[in-house]
This record gives C-alpha cells, sequence and structure tokens, in this order.
C-alpha cells in the first residue's frame, strides 16, 4: 500500500483546484483551528507524531516494508501514480510468479514511492544502492505475489462487495481531521476544492486500483484463516513459562576449505557428516538416557567450547531463550522425555539436549489476569505462526525476472557467492552482458547504478581500465552523487593517479555541500558525517593532511536523542 503523494485538488492541498471559485491561503485565518501534517517536519516539531494516525501510518509502512504487502495504485490521490516513476515506465513485465506478472511500471511507481517515504525520515537512496533498494522492493512484490497465490490456492475469494467496503473504509480515512483540526475547518477545506463532500468522495473513488484492493484483501483474509487454524491452549502457555535445565551436546560442521573447486557442495557434504555424527551419539544416549551418560558424552563429543568441559551444562532456560531458533525451543517445551534432538539451525549445526528437570514460573497475581496474559500469548502466537507460513510461501515460489539490470543484479549478489572457477566466470560475464544489454535504455541514476554495478564486476576481473571507465560512466551519468565520486577516488588512487582521485574528492565535498543529507528524527549523526570521514580518510591515504583537516572540521556534533530514541522534546502518547 504504497504512500500516497499529496494530490493538487486535495483539501491538503487548496492550490491549483479547479473545482473551486475562491480559495484562502494556507496561511488565512480561514484555517487557523489546523495543525500541521503529521508527516511534515512542522508535524513532527508540533508534537502531532503523538496522534494515533501518524502512529498507525508509521506501523503500516513498517509492515508494508517487511511483509512485502506494498499494492501499487492503492492510494487515494486525485493525481494518480504518474508522477511517481523516475522515468518513463512501461507495461512490460519485469518479473512474474506463476501466473501473477509484476509490471514495469508498477515496480517504478512502488519503488518511488517507497523512496518519498524514506526521504519524509532522512534517508535517501544513492547510486551505490539504487539496485540494491530496487531489488528489495521487487522481492517485496514477487513475495506478495506469492502470498497472493496461496489465497487463491486455499480457495478465498473477495467479492465486489469487500472491494467497495474497504475502499469505502479508505475513503473515510481520509476525510477525517488531522490532529488539531476541527471537522468543520477540515469541511471547509473539501468544499473550498472540490465543492461538497460528495464530489471529493467521487474524486478519491476514481483512484483506487480495484485489483489492488482485491489483492490486500485476499492477503488479509489468508492472515486470519492461518491465525484462527492456531489454536493455543492455557497449557501451551504454562509450557511457555517452564524452565527448563538443559545440557547439551553440539555437533558443528567442519569449515568448507579456502578456495575450494565447489565450495556449495563440499558446506553441502560437511552439513551431511555432521547431521551424521550427531544421529550416531544421539542413538548412543537412547541406550543410556542417563544425566551422567549424557556429561561424559558431551565432554567427548561436543563441539560447543562454552559447555564442553562442564559436561554440556547449557542453564536453565526458558522456551524462548534457546536462540538457535524458535522452532527448538518450542519443540523442547513439548517434549516430555529427558532427550530430545538432534534439532539443526539454518548453519548446520546439529543440537542434542538432555532436560534435567522442570519449573513453571507464572507471572504474579496470574489467576486474576490469567484471561489477558492467555490472550497476549494467542496474539503472539498467531503472529509466530503467520510469519512462519508468509516465509514457507515465499519460498515455495521461484520468481522468473526479465528486466536485464535486475536479473545482472542478482547473478551479482547471489549466483556468483556459491560459484567457483569457469562457473563464476561464465556467470560474471552473463552479468555484464545483461547490464550491458540494460544501459541501452537507461540514463540519469539507473545507469549511474548500473554502470557501478559495472566497475564492481571489473574489478573482480583485475581490469583496472574498465573499472576506471565504468566509474567515469556513472559519475557522467550522476555527477552529484558524493559516495559515488569517493568510490571513484578510491579506484583512480589505487590505479596511480593522485591528481584525479583528489579532483574526485573535492567533487564529493562539494556534492554533499550543495545537498546535505536530513538529520535523523531520532537524533545522533547526521548521515554525512560518515562519508566526510571517509573523504577525510582518503585525503590522508593521498598524504594532503591540509584537506584532510578541511574535511573533518566541517563534521557537527551528533544531536542529541530524546527520551527512549525519540527526538528532543517528542513523546509518543499512550494509547
Amino acid at each position: 500500500m504504497a504512500v500516497p503523494k499529496t494530490p493538487t485538488n486535495s483539501p491538503r492541498n487548496p492550490k491549483n483546484s479547479p473545482s473551486r471559485k475562491y480559495t484562502e491561503p494556507i496561511g488565512s485565518d480561514i484555517y487557523k483551528e489546523e495543525k500541521p501534517s503529521p508527516l511534515s517536519i512542522e508535524g513532527i516539531r508540533s508534537g502531532a507524531v503523538q496522534s494515533k494516525v501518524f502512529k498507525g501510518f508509521i506501523l503500516l509502512s513498517g509492515l508494508v516494508m517487511a511483509g512485502g504487502l506494498i499494492i501499487s495504485g492503492l492510494n487515494p490521490t486525485g493525481g494518480g501514480n504518474s508522477n511517481a516513476a523516475p522515468r518513463s515506465a512501461t507495461n512490460a513485465t519485469v518479473a512474474s510468479v506463476g501466473d501473477r506478472k509484476i509490471s514495469d511500471i508498477q515496480l517504478e511507481n512502488t519503488f518511488a514511492s517507497q523512496q518519498q517515504t524514506m526521504a519524509q525520515f532522512g534517508q535517501k537512496t544513492g547510486v551505490t544502492d539504487y539496485l540494491r533498494a530496487k531489488q528489495g522492493v521487487l522481492q517485496s512484490l514477487t513475495d506478495n505475489a506469492a502470498i497472493v497465490l496461496a489465497a487463491q490456492a486455499a480457495g478465498i475469494t473477495v467479492s465486489d462487495a469487500d472491494i467497495d467496503t474497504k475502499i469505502g473504509e479508505l475513503i473515510a480515512e481520509r476525510l477525517k481531521p488531522q490532529p488539531g483540526q476541527s471537522e468543520a475547518a477540515m469541511r471547509r477545506m473539501i468544499e473550498a476544492q472540490s465543492g461538497s463532500v460528495e464530489a471529493y468522495k467521487t474524486a478519491l473513488l476514481k483512484d483506487y486500483d480495484r485489483s489492488a484492493v482485491s489483492d490486500f484483501l485476499l492477503v488479509d483474509k489468508l492472515e486470519k484463516q492461518v491465525k484462527d487454524a492456531n489454536k493455543v491452549t492455557q497449557d501451551d502457555y504454562k509450557r511457555s513459562v517452564t524452565k527448563l535445565k538443559l545440557w547439551q551436546i553440539v555437533a558443528r560442521p567442519k569449515l568448507g576449505a579456502i578456495g575450494a573447486k565447489d565450495f556449495k557442495a563440499e558446506t553441502q557434504k560437511n552439513n551431511k557428516e555432521a547431521a551424521s555424527r550427531a544421529a550416531k551419539i544421539f542413538a548412543g544416549l537412547k541406550a543410556a538416557p542417563t544425566l551422567a551418560n549424557f556429561q561424559v558424552t558431551a565432554r567427548k563429543s561436543s563441539d560447543d567450547i562454552a559447555t564442553k568441559s562442564k559436561g554440556g551444562d547449557f542453564g536453565w532456560k526458558a522456551p524462548a531463550e534457546i536462540y538457535y531458533g524458535p522452532e527448538i525451543g518450542e519443540s523442547l517445551a513439548k517434549t516430555a522425555g529427558v532427550l530430545a534432538g538432534p534439532f539443526a539451525d539454518a548453519s548446520g549445526n546439529q543440537y542434542i539436549f538432555f532436560t534435567e528437570s522442570r519449573k513453571t514460573e507464572l507471572p504474579k497475581n496470574y489467576a486474576k489476569n490469567q484471561k489477558k496474559l492467555i490472550a497476549d500469548f494467542e496474539t503472539q502466537a498467531d503472529n509466530i505462526a503467520w510469519q512462519k507460513r508468509q516465509d514457507e510461501l515465499k519460498k515455495s515460489q521461484t520468481p522468473q525476472i526479465s528486466d536485464d539490470a535486475l536479473n545482472a543484479y542478482q547473478i551479482q549478489t547471489t549466483g556468483l557467492q556459491s560459484a567457483t572457477g569457469e562457473a563464476q566466470k561464465t556467470l560474471r560475464t552473463d552479468a555484464i552482458s545483461r547490464y550491458g544489454n540494460a544501459l541501452k535504455g537507461a540514463s540519469g541514476m539507473e545507469a549511474a547504478a548500473i554502470n557501478f554495478q559495472l566497475s564492481q564486476l571489473y574489478r573482480e576481473q583485475n581490469d583496472k581500465n574498465k573499472q576506471q571507465e565504468a566509474l567515469a560512466a556513472a559519475v557522467k551519468a550522476k555527477s552529484d552523487d558524493a559516495m559515488l565520486r569517493l568510490e571513484f577516488a578510491r579506484t583512480l588512487r589505487d590505479g596511480g593517479k593522485p591528481k584525479d582521485a583528489s579532483a574526485q574528492l573535492k567533487a564529493a565535498s562539494v556534492a554533499i555541500d550543495a545537498s546535505p543529507s536530513a538529520p535523523s528524527m531520532f537524533g545522533g549523526g547526521n548521515p554525512d558525517d560518515a562519508l566526510r570521514q571517509q573523504i577525510a580518510g582518503e585525503y590522508d591515504a593521498l598524504k594532503d593532511a591540509k584537506s584532510a583537516q578541511a574535511e573533518r572540521a566541517k563534521i557537527k556534533p551528533a544531536a542529541p536523542a530524546g527520551m527512549n530514541g525519540m527526538p528532543p522534546g517528542m513523546q509518543i502518547a499512550p494509547q
């Protein structure tokens, strides 16, 4: 659900409204009851951030970013998304998941909306991070597509009435006065722009993508279905607060040899060996399931340095405190016997446990607060179940990426990491070729980002000339990116061109001066400070102490954060 831009015919912005006869400026007394928008800097300073509306926006944004529930077109903007895309996007397919297609314009609009949101919090994406950020948005869209497909496969449907109801709720939310603004002031703004509230509603209604709303509701219904099926009992709660006196044996896979021909195959072989060894140890323990035998075996066979000498003593742990993974803690809580395992974590480590004893530590006043405690535990368990289901659905689908730049970036960041020898050379050549194709239709930031990634591939090939050429092309396409110029300066210095390197550092510093980053609203240092430190460090490497000192002098002390990490003077009002 992309964050909307303010429309020109919205009551949030009465200027240029085509439907009004006369409108007072925002500063006029007619709107004296209004307070700044909670999304503006003035709104943040005024304390509007305390509103439930703003907190809801922050929460929704977090869910959108983390869960992939980004729906292009689902915004009451009055002006659509036509200005959101940074370039002329098309309806061409950039990726597909099953029969679900993601278009270039959907990706560009969603990416632009994400960038607009991040900019409001002092974060901006530069050339060096551009493709990484864009790939993250595409991943969110493909993840969401996989979940929509799963909802449809589960027989979940959405009716036209469902869509109408949801759109009505969204429009009603838009009609609510902002914090500190009266309903009368809000109504006057609407009438000044659209003539009437009904006319404004009609204008908003045209800007909702019904298919996007349908997808949103499909995911929402699937989430409810998963949570409803997740039954939690009083015994489940008691197990969650029951501490276990645990002893452990750990079997770790051998580390893959540096420079191995096939690192991935060797890792799989080592993981399999660790699993086999753990199974053999567990079989021996089952033959004599006593604590004494477990301690002897741990001292002899465990690979965990911290607990091996103590016979595997892992201490008293609640299920949630077993940091190897939530599934391990959950399984141990439900295991009635003394032996449990072997359990594997994501790295292939194998764990065997002996539970010496158990003690349930119920909270004080449990009898009085039992209903709420169990309800809170159920909510937590439901969220875990939903997250687990989402993860399973995402892994069940393999997106097909047809965009050359993003395909090349995936090869560069994923494929090359697990390949070796000739296979790695072939993949690198493929990535370079795809980037070359992508450059044919790219310009500005996108062209700069592609050339930057090409420079990294040429660096891996130890081709300094092509590396410098690619960075020069990137700088030409986006000359005001300080981080890009810093990277170019490093490459020039390594290539024995100190004067050219110094010129790039100077240009990088000028770029920061011309367009400084906004400090974080939560206090701390300015994002540009770390970059200036790096520039100064490069001047040091060039033995230019005077320029290094001048750059460091531009760094200002970090602004103090307010209570709980919030800006000074800002508080979150209790619900």
